[in-house]
């Protein structure tokens, strides 16, 4: 089995924030939009994760990223 050197668990460390962060954000959008009927934050949070997420792929299959 592998052991990760530092480098590694400062990216993976990176990546649990990042992801926890992101899943925050998630939740309180969504609460704003059942709760105060707001679905601008929640609307706009997965529109943007759409088009980042699209970038990423078609820049990964042009070799760019």
């Amino acid at each position: 089995m592998k052991t990760l050197d530092n480098n590694e668990t400062t990216r993976f460390r990176s990546l649990i924030v990042s992801y926890m962060q992101e899943q925050l954000n998630y939740y309180e959008t969504l609460e704003k939009a059942s709760v105060e009927e707001n679905l601008e934050p929640f609307v706009a949070l997965i529109t943007t994760k759409c088009v980042e997420e699209s970038l990423s792929q078609y820049l990964q299959a042009l070799g760019l990223q």
